[in-house]
């Protein structure tokens, strides 16, 4: 009986058994994923990519749960995703031919589109309702909807406008801002569209007080940074400003800036500042190289707040091999702190470099405006410099006013791919008031870097200057001009391009003339090579002109706080084996 029964429970179990062997191979040989191929043609771009983007084959191609079953699925849905995603380019018509084959190891999905003919706009109302249906800024942002009548009906265009039409209502201080309506009524058989949008404004916002807690600082100079007045239109953007302005300066470790409800009745909008200050004192300890000063260290202490108007003050001292100071800047916000300000610089400084010794003080007073792509100044400075040249030596005293200024232009100025920056500096003396000679010299400088790939960048540079004065040795060396060294002539030691003596010191010229080019080449991560070709000369006259030529390689490491350069460069003009190493530290522009 038992026997009978077993017999009995093998004869049921056997083909159970045998399935699940079968079923077991045939997962075992579905583990691996299909691959899916999708391939669409007869559109251009952005509607191919757009199609790309929408296709449940492309998004889920790389799915390792992916099956034949679920290729044949996703491939059913896909006419109807493209057509979805044709309609924003306005193409509502499309007509689709797919086809999907069986491969080795995957599928290919072919989609042969034909766009059709899009929508067009017969009718675009876009108009303005509320306080400000008749305010400038929003009549010319009407008038600068993207979109008109006989266009194609872009989606994304209407969005765009949309989007202006609201940043403008908002920004000349309509916060209740909505539309009221915003309707597309499109006919695909007649391929037809009509475009309503009314913008409903609401009423105008001003500023109201600005109130400040920061008890350190008086309020008159607080009222100063604001970049509004109390009754100009509410600005989210004026806003934004006021907070990240203040995060710049260096008065405050925090900033709150609190946007408050207007009273009822009211379009008042009151902000409230709250401030916390940085701690006064500033320590800042350094050690360096530089291949113009040699060995170097820096020691600086600055006291950030003075006093609750705001002035600070810097120590600062810098010893070096050859060009050492000790000074101080006593610094006056003015007018808008964030950007002007009056200082008072009080420096000695000791220089040698070629065959010259100097020792000299300086105080100047100046007057310093910072704009939105550069900055200038404005300064009247006293000038007293002791110098040995070997056969000229000397002490020359001068009162000179002058003006310096700077422009750029740049995408980021530590490590730029597009960017222009000039420089020019003028300034003179007259031998009746308080000078030893009477002069006047410019110089213009400027420096230019494009990157042409993704890789690749080129970058050029020039100085010019000339100096009206009767004999260029009536001016201490701290007025002559000099070439070579890291930021001139590569190859050459720092100011020693210029005239010399009967006995090889160089006295420095009335004229100067440089320029360089450089190609520099990405290597890997934040390393790049370079090479470059430097030329200049410093002259007393145009017949005396002799160009000195450098060229060489360098390495590049872009940190943090700008690129770091070295250089291995040859003097060309000298002939035989000159080389020169040449090392330095800044931003590209």
């Amino acid at each position: 009986m038992i026997r009978s029964r077993i017999r009995t429970s093998f004869v049921l179990l056997a083909p159970i058994l045998l399935l699940a062997v079968l079923l077991s191979g045939i997962t075992a040989r579905g583990d691996e994923a299909p691959t899916v191929t999708v391939s669409v043609s007869g559109l251009t771009e952005p509607l191919r990519a757009n199609v790309l983007a929408s296709l449940s084959l492309v998004r889920q191609g790389d799915d390792p749960r992916l099956s034949d079953v679920l290729v044949e699925r996703l491939f059913a849905r896909a006419e109807k995703e493209i057509k979805e995603a044709l309609q924003p380019f306005g193409y509502y018509s499309p007509v689709v031919n797919a086809r999907l084959d069986r491969r080795d190891k995957g599928w290919q999905a072919d989609f042969a589109v034909v766009p059709g003919r899009p929508v067009l706009i017969t009718l675009l109302d876009v108009s303005l309702s509320g306080a400000g249906r008749d305010d400038p800024a929003l009549l010319k942002a009407l008038r600068d909807f993207p979109l008109h009548a006989g266009q194609v009906l872009d989606h994304r265009q209407y969005e765009a406008g949309k989007r202006k039409l609201t940043s403008a209502a908002l920004s000349a201080g309509y916060r209740d801002v909505s539309f009221s309506r915003h309707s597309l009524e499109i006919n695909p058989e007649r391929y037809n569209a009509r475009v309503f949008l009314v913008l409903e404004t609401g009423p105008r916002y001003v500023f109201g007080p600005t109130t400040f807690t920061a008890d350190f600082l008086h309020q008159n100079f607080l009222k100063r940074l604001l970049p509004y007045r109390e009754g100009e239109p509410f600005s989210p953007g004026a806003v934004v400003e006021l907070r990240q302005s203040l995060l710049n300066m260096d008065y405050f470790s925090e900033v709150e800036v609190q946007v408050e409800e207007p009273l009822p009745e009211s379009v008042k909008i009151p902000v409230a500042v709250t401030l916390r200050p940085k701690n006064p004192n500033r320590y800042g300890f350094g050690l360096g190289y530089g291949t113009d000063t040699g060995m170097r260290g820096s020691v600086e202490w600055t006291n950030r707040l003075l006093n609750r108007r705001g002035h600070q003050f810097t120590l600062h001292w810098q010893p070096s091999e050859r060009k050492s100071s000790f000074g101080g800047v006593y610094t006056v916000p003015v007018r808008d702190p964030r950007k002007d300000r009056l200082t008072l610089l009080a420096k000695w400084e000791r220089e040698d470099f070629a065959t010259t010794e100097t020792e000299q003080r300086t105080v100047t007073l100046s007057f310093d405006h910072v704009r939105e792509n550069g900055e200038y100044s404005l300064f009247l400075s006293l000038l007293d410099q002791d110098y040995d040249t070997g056969l000229d030596s000397g002490r020359g005293t001068f009162l000179t006013p002058g003006i310096k200024t700077t422009w750029r232009l740049a995408d980021d100025r530590l490590r730029t791919s597009r960017g222009i920056r000039l420089t020019a500096d003028l300034t003179g003396a007259d031998q009746n008031i308080l000078a030893d000679a009477t002069f006047l010299q410019a110089v213009v400088a400027g420096k230019a870097i494009l990157a042409f790939s993704e890789k690749w960048r080129v970058l050029g540079r020039f100085q010019l200057g000339g100096t009206l004065v009767d004999e260029i040795l009536d001016l201490p060396p701290l007025l002559r001009l000099y070439a070579g060294g890291d930021q001139s002539v590569r190859g050459y030691a720092y100011k020693s391009i210029a005239p010399e003596d009967a006995r090889g010191n160089v006295l420095g010229g009335r004229y100067l003339t440089t320029f360089s080019i450089e190609l520099e080449r990405e290597l890997f991560a934040d390393w790049s090579g370079a090479v470059f070709y430097d030329s200049g000369a410093a002259y007393d006259s145009f017949s005396d002109l002799t160009m000195k030529q450098g060229a060489g390689v360098g390495v590049r490491w872009n940190a943090p706080f700008g690129q770091v350069r070295l250089d291995l460069a040859n003097a060309l003009s000298k002939g035989g084996n000159s080389w020169r190493i040449h090392f330095s530290v800044g931003a590209d522009l």
